[in-house]
């Protein structure tokens, strides 16, 4: 993980305050079943930035972020769909 913290939010404040004390570079993966009890939690400009299935499950996963810092900064213009579906499908192992 490149050396740094992955934090494990357990309630809605937890994420509330991550993303306010993030203003960049902050991203969130959670499940589909789990985004319905986090709306309204973050900020406004923190939006879904990528869905994926799980493999061999029947949910899937959610990357949550600031679209415009995922634009100019997060996605390398070489990167395809189908290598960020790669990436996120790693975790689902």
């Amino acid at each position: 993980y490149c050396d740094q913290n992955i934090l494990q939010l357990q309630s809605h404040e937890q994420v509330r305050d991550f993303f306010t004390a993030h203003p960049s570079n902050a991203f969130l993966i959670t499940t589909d079943r789990r985004i319905e009890g986090l709306q309204g939690q973050f900020p406004t400009d923190v939006n879904m930035l990528r869905e994926t299935r799980r493999f061999l499950r029947p949910e899937s996963l959610v990357l949550l972020g600031r679209s415009k810092l995922l634009a100019a900064d997060a996605v390398r213009p070489a990167d395809s769909p189908a290598e960020v579906d790669r990436s996120l499908g790693r975790l689902n192992r």
